[in-house]
């Protein structure tokens, strides 16, 4: 078990309040406060202390500290970190404002959680400090969120449930959101500029890549019809197969637990819908590519999303009808199936849950951060920069999360 940080002012700081998940953030955590479900001693943190206080005013927030911190003065978030216990860092997009933070957390030896989607970010921190954090004795964990926690932690469920060896996952993620704030739309623009940086990162890499087994996953077609989730479908390009790889890999390295293959798959439901999708992404890419339609994007998001990605956010009556519902199919060998020269058995774990995107992320992200806090004894031996599922597979955070209402998952049978 990594280093504890007793005695610090703070069980918790949320960095990034005024931001929109910030909000939510502040909101789960309060209600956590003052239902009497448990005492936490917490403060907010951002750069303009008057619009915190505003923001805390809005939210009906009383009795929080605020602390001034900025990510363009080391100093302010190092003296951050140096108060809390863990750090909740909601401020985006990472690869921009993230390392400070958690440059600062390795030092002053806090832990932390994220709700990045940002692979490159992530890979870039655990070449950068992964060993440093491993030294401090201080757990770093990303993916926090609605990327890639569903995916991650069910992943987890199915291998755990599945009477055999896995052999293969493919998993299938539909969402009902009708507007996204514009703050989740830049860091999906960053991560795909961040493609080829990815790529060189990895080679450059001196970890071994896992053995994965030899088995061919049904070839499927840029845009083809699932009868898994009864729904067309395209690739996903979030970063919750990155993160499932990982997690397999630390279990693989830590518990012998084989290796299997993934890919994970966007529901876009009508081929009218895929049409619409693929027309906006003809000229969304092209132009993120470049530095001057990387800015057009960020400046006009409605205009070039139909009004989907716009600033502000979802009101409470469109955050109320939106929802996520996530399938993962598990496929794999019997236990009397051992030359395994054909998988012969499967499974399929459910998750559904509420509004992905602020709704059911703050909520995954505080209870991500108080495994942190609660769950000690079952959290890793050794501190590093973790997955969800490695840091948190032996904790209580599925029924935690179940108990807020907020998502739940469940194993079928196909």
């Amino acid at each position: 078990m990594a280093t504890e940080c007793e005695g610090r002012k703070y069980d918790l700081i949320v960095f990034g309040v005024t931001g929109y998940t910030g909000k939510f953030v502040a909101e789960d955590i309060y209600s956590i406060q003052t239902s009497g479900r448990q005492t936490l001693k917490w403060a907010v943190a951002g750069r303009d202390e008057d619009k915190i206080k505003r923001v805390l005013q809005d939210l009906g927030i009383e009795g929080v500290d605020i602390i001034k911190a900025d990510v363009n003065d080391v100093e302010s978030i190092e003296a951050m970190c140096a108060q809390t216990r863990v750090i909740i860092d909601v401020v985006g997009p990472y690869i921009e404002y993230g390392e400070v933070v958690v440059k600062s957390c390795v030092s002053q030896k806090c832990d932390y959680v994220d709700i990045t989607g940002e692979t490159y970010f992530v890979e870039l921190m655990i070449s950068r400090y992964g060993e440093q954090a491993k030294e401090a004795g201080v757990y770093i964990v990303n993916y926090c969120g609605f990327d890639s926690i569903p995916n991650d932690m069910g992943v987890l469920i199915l291998q755990r449930a599945f009477n055999g060896e896995l052999a293969y996952v493919e998993s299938y993620v539909k969402t009902k959101a009708e507007v996204v704030n514009t703050g989740t739309w830049e860091s999906i623009l960053r991560g795909m500029r961040s493609w080829k940086k990815i790529e060189e990162l990895r080679k450059s890499s001196t970890q071994p890549r896992p053995k994965l087994p030899d088995v061919r996953m049904p070839k499927r077609r840029w845009l083809f019809y699932s009868d898994v989730v009864h729904s067309w479908c395209i690739p996903f390009m979030g970063s919750d197969r990155a993160c499932m790889v990982r997690s397999a890999q630390y279990r693989n390295e830590k518990y012998n637990t084989p290796m299997f293959r993934t890919k994970v798959y966007y529901s876009v439901g009508t081929l009218l819908r895929f049409i619409g999708m693929t027309l906006m992404f003809f000229i969304i890419i092209p132009l993120n590519y470049t530095n001057w339609g990387f800015k057009l994007l960020c400046k006009y998001p409605a205009l070039f999303t139909a009004g989907v990605f716009r600033k502000g956010g979802p009101n409470k009556a469109q955050l109320d009808r939106s929802s996520f519902n996530t399938t993962i199919h598990g496929v794999g060998y019997s236990v009397d199936n051992t030359d395994k020269s054909k998988p012969d058995t499967s499974l399929r774990v459910k998750v559904r849950g509420a509004e992905p995107g602020y709704v059911a992320t703050s909520m995954m992200i505080v209870q991500s951060a108080l495994c942190l806090l609660d769950e000690r004894a079952n959290l890793p031996d050794e501190g590093g920069i973790y997955t969800p599922a490695a840091a948190f597979g032996d904790t209580n955070i599925v029924q935690k999360m179940e108990a807020t209402g907020k998502v739940k998952f469940t194993i079928e049978q196909p």
